[in-house]
């Protein structure tokens, strides 16, 4: 497998385990060479509270309330620091912010784990940062390609949902 960079930043009071951050990045990899990504990448995984990811959500989708996650590309036309990215031995895909107490709500509707949820939606926001979209009605297709990638990659280190 590649050597990526993937960074983890907590700002939500969660406590996450050198192990389980281990086990993220280990997700993000799988997904990465499920992908055929052939080329050492650069991303952020964020944790955050509530409030924050609900200023996000209305700052860029016009939505309120907290969302579960974002996922923010790197535009290089755009990015004011695209010429240090463009030198760097990666390459840069973004940032993806989690809001963990949302995560922690859906586990529990779900009747899962909180870990195993916001695995997930760190595997979802990476194939949005890998360019991957989709619509919200449940007969999307996009959407449902988008799961069935996400679940693979889980039940292989997960095992089937419980």
């Amino acid at each position: 497998m590649l050597k990526h960079r993937i960074v983890i930043i907590n700002r939500s009071g969660l406590n996450l385990s050198a192990t389980y951050r281990r086990q993220l990045r280990y997700l993000a990899a799988r997904l990465l060479q499920s992908q055929g990504v052939m080329y050492a990448v650069e991303f952020s995984i964020v944790l955050v509270k509530n409030s924050t990811i609900a200023k996000l959500n209305k700052c860029y989708r016009g939505k309120e309330g907290a969302t579960d996650v974002l996922s923010f590309p790197i535009d290089l036309s755009t990015d004011v620091h695209a010429v240090a990215i463009r030198e760097s031995p990666y390459k840069a895909l973004g940032d993806i912010v989690i809001a963990p107490e949302v995560a922690i709500r859906q586990a529990i509707e779900a009747g899962h784990r909180p870990k195993r949820e916001i695995a997930f939606l760190t595997l979802h926001g990476l194939l949005h940062l890998l360019g991957r979209d989709h619509g919200y009605a449940e007969d999307d297709v996009d959407l449902a390609d988008m799961m069935a990638i996400t679940n693979n990659i889980m039940e292989s280190v997960y095992g089937r949902k419980e």
